[in-house]
């Protein structure tokens, strides 16, 4: 996904990804808000971009 990338890239922490995802409209896999959590496990993102 390139805005998590963009995101990642700058610095900004996955609080501020989750809400750029969600003000851009991209639904998660159940279609919910996006969290933290859920960009950390990547479920939802193939490759399992931000896996810590």
């Amino acid at each position: 996904m390139p805005i998590v990338f963009e995101c990642f890239i700058a610095g900004l922490p996955l609080r501020a990804i989750a809400r750029e995802l969600d003000a851009a409209g991209v639904p998660t896999r159940r279609g919910g808000s996006w969290s933290p959590s859920s960009i950390r496990s990547q479920d939802s993102v193939p490759g399992r971009l931000l896996r810590s």
